[in-house]
Formats: C-alpha cells, structure tokens, sequence
C-alpha cells in the first residue's frame, strides 16, 4: 500500500515545515547559493527564489542540511563572541 504520491523510491523533497526550518537556519547562518549547491538543491535563479530552492533539497538529506546549517551558526556565533 502506498500512502501519497510514489517517488520511485527517492525519498522525493523535504515538505513545507522543513523548508520553512531551513530558511531560518539559512538566515541564521549567512549562507548563500553555496549551501544549496552543497544540498544538491536548484540555484535560487533555476527555482524562481532562494525559498523555492530550497524547497528542492531531498528529503532524505534534511538532516544533513540541518547539522550543515547549526555547524554554520555555532562558527559564526564563536567569531562574534572574540569581537565583544
């Protein structure tokens, strides 16, 4: 039985929720078109809009892009923290 829509066994694209989880952390962690090239995922310009890119990192690689993002924003917070 096959719930939804088969995806011939990719895993297809992460959903709304995760989407709108990895724009955040994108925000967060002041990455660019890097980090989508590095997920795999559409350039904003083939998509249309960074969301829209985003949208088309493959599921199974959601935690990835999550661990990818936090590593990102744990840098970034360390770099500040010497300024202060």
């Amino acid at each position: 039985m096959v719930v939804g829509d088969d995806d011939d066994g990719t895993g297809g694209t992460i959903d709304e929720a995760q989407t709108k989880t990895i724009l955040d952390l994108i925000k967060k962690a002041k990455v660019g078109p890097k980090f989508l090239k590095y997920m795999k995922a559409k350039s904003a310009e083939e998509a249309g809009s960074v969301e829209a890119a985003v949208a088309t990192i493959a599921a199974r690689d959601y935690r990835k892009a999550i661990c990818t993002l936090e590593e990102q924003i744990a840098k970034t917070e360390a770099g500040h923290a010497h300024l202060s």
